[in-house]
């Protein structure tokens, strides 16, 4: 048995609660700080959320570009195997550590900071765990998704027809350092002692295209203290259908519109415009903060989850049934296995419209959005994952990377 865990370093491109990686980094810090742990979070940039501001976290923050923000060509061609300042900056980290009582968290690294800091840590002896946010690790686009088919991808992850099929809606030179960055990432990648999935569709889609020598761990991401309801919302006396979803075409916002015409859109991106012009009626209300969040899906009839690509899990899933809102997802969303069809709300296939159109009529029935409604509120406080919960789940695996305990 190895030494017992001191120190946890967190490794995120941000130290802003942009998004949900950073949300979940964020708050595991926080959370694990507050237990008697020195938490370190590594991240580029020069700010950082006043969440962490007012921790005990210690944050180490690293003036790192991304190879896209680079003006220099000869620093452009550099950061197509690496990003020095990162790696330089991680290694003096790093260097104060002792290596048999830490556990080196990563969440999001491939832009800014790039893979080498995985490289670095690796090096150095310690031992590494990456959190599947997404499918960066595999996917140059890190969406196994053709957006100019506006399908899931049935190429194999930097295979020469990956490389050579333009499926990002922009030219191949955009993919271009994205994919040079992964392939210089492979070996690093292969030796991962751990992967944290967040759920078991991430996980299945993910391990098809990647392998590591290390464990694999399933823990579902945090449900946030404003979702948690005592009383159920009653959603049959609602009447909106609600999405919250970033504006692109993957997203499947666009289908939602097309079944629910009057139906309220939070969020924003390059869809926007389009989406305004062709559905006078629906109400598009731009990004909102998880607590306005909070509020809206308290007056919503339900909450539909229409993505066309692969959701590794989709977090408001939970957060709606949670509530007693009702759950229309499309069979892409990784939170799908907290829905159980015609009980506490319905999944579909993104390929079929009609499907979609079909469910929705299904809830212009009071009394059936009541029994939805019921079962959802009923059956969630047994999925609810707390902060609380999830660090628990998240300290007994570090103690296993560390200690070299091999999940049963």
């Amino acid at each position: 048995m190895g030494a017992p865990l001191r120190q946890i370093v967190i490794v995120c491109e941000s130290a802003e609660l942009v998004g949900g990686a950073e949300q979940v980094a964020i708050s595991e810090a926080i959370e694990l700080s507050t237990r008697g742990y020195q938490v370190i979070f590594f991240s580029s940039g020069n700010s950082m959320c006043d969440e962490l501001k007012s921790s005990k976290v210690r944050v180490v923050l690293c003036e790192s570009s991304s190879f896209f923000e680079e003006t220099s060509k000869i620093t452009k061609v550099k950061k197509l195997i690496g990003n020095s300042v990162s790696e330089r900056s991680f290694e003096n980290l790093l260097s104060q550590l002792d290596v048999s009582e830490t556990i080196i968290h990563f969440h999001t690294f491939s832009l800014k900071l790039s893979p080498g800091v995985l490289r670095v840590a690796q090096t150095l002896g310690f031992k590494t765990i990456l959190h599947c946010h997404d499918y960066s690790s595999v996917c140059p686009t890190a969406l196994l998704y053709n957006h100019r088919k506006g399908k899931v991808c049935t190429l194999k992850p930097l295979s020469f027809q990956c490389f050579s099929t333009e499926c990002q809606g922009v030219e191949w030179k955009y993919k271009f350092p994205k994919h040079t960055s992964l392939l210089w990432a492979k070996n690093a990648l292969y030796n991962l002692d751990a992967l944290i999935h967040v759920s078991e569709l991430e996980r299945d889609n993910l391990l098809s295209h990647l392998s590591i020598r290390g464990q694999n761990f399933l823990l579902t991401n945090p449900i946030g203290s404003d979702f948690r309801h005592t009383v159920r919302v009653k959603a049959e006396t609602n009447k909106t259908f609600l999405v919250v979803s970033r504006l692109t075409k993957e997203k499947g916002v666009e289908d939602f519109l097309t079944a629910v015409p009057t139906g309220m859109v939070v969020g924003d991106g390059p869809e926007l415009q389009t989406l305004k012009a062709k559905f006078h009626n629906a109400k598009f209300i731009g990004w909102k903060t998880e607590n306005e969040v909070s509020q809206l899906l308290d007056q919503a009839r339900a909450l539909v989850v229409p993505s066309r690509w692969l959701e590794t899990y989709g977090l408001n899933v939970i957060r709606a049934l949670s509530k007693g809102i009702p759950v229309i997802a499309s069979e892409h969303v990784g939170a799908r296995k907290h829905i159980v069809n015609a009980v506490n709300g319905f999944t579909y296939n993104p390929q079929d419209l009609n499907q979609l159109v079909e469910t929705i009529d299904k809830l212009g029935d009071d009394s059936t959005v009541q029994k939805l409604s019921t079962a959802a509120f009923e059956l969630s406080a047994e999925s609810i994952q707390t902060n609380q919960r999830h660090v628990d789940e998240l300290v007994e695996i570090y103690e296993k990377v560390l200690t070299g305990v091999h999940a049963v």
